[in-house]
């Protein structure tokens, strides 16, 4: 009996296995399967002296016009989409932009210590912030990138202070100190208002 089943499946074992067709390459879904829709990391490439010079004078003015608040309207055309996501010139131009403003003194400003990471249209760096005198902030670092349009223009498309060193900058004797080492609690120098949203110290 068990020989007779065997004899009657058999020739339908040969047919299946004889006329059927691979699946198609398309339809896997493993581990190892190539996807274009993945994650490619962009290559490395040197960060040029024409790159580094360009970028120094773009951070320079960034620094005086958005961090410092010195004519925040002229900051626009030096962001990149990322960081002017959501906002209009006008509404960016009133000073209520997504950079903590920080009483940058022109000592220093546009300068680097860190040069994270390079590639062909986009850069990360550490910046070096120094305050103005009396202002009661600390020296600061922040971390910055900068992405390179179609029109070969580099623009800062990401800004955030990561960090505060040492004491703050010499202030008057009844004006304690704001900022050590770590994140600011405020962003407003002690015991001063601003006289303007977009400009909130002198320049």
């Amino acid at each position: 009996m068990l020989a007779t089943g065997l004899v009657a499946i058999g020739p339908l074992i040969y047919l299946g296995v004889h006329y059927s067709t691979p699946g198609s390459a398309g339809n896997a879904n493993g581990p190892y399967v190539k996807n274009d829709r993945f994650y490619i990391q962009p290559k490395h490439v040197p960060f040029t002296a024409a790159d580094r010079r360009a970028a120094h004078r773009l951070l320079t003015r960034f620094v005086r016009t958005a961090v410092a608040r010195c004519d925040v309207g002229a900051s626009w055309d030096l962001s990149g989409p990322s960081l002017r996501a959501g906002m209009r010139r006008a509404q960016w131009g009133k000073g209520d932009i997504p950079v903590v403003p920080y009483p940058a003194a022109k000592h220093g400003q546009g300068s680097w210590d860190v040069v994270k990471y390079s590639y062909r249209d986009r850069v990360g760096l550490e910046v070096m912030l120094f305050p103005k005198p009396r202002s009661g902030y600390a020296m600061a670092t922040a971390d910055t990138e900068l992405v390179r349009g179609r029109d070969a223009r580099w623009r800062v498309d990401y800004w955030m202070i990561t960090k505060f060193h040492g004491p703050g900058s010499t202030a008057p004797a009844d004006s304690p100190s704001a900022l050590v080492e770590g994140p600011p609690n405020v962003h407003k120098i002690p015991g001063k208002k601003p006289k303007a949203r977009g400009k909130v110290w002198g320049c």
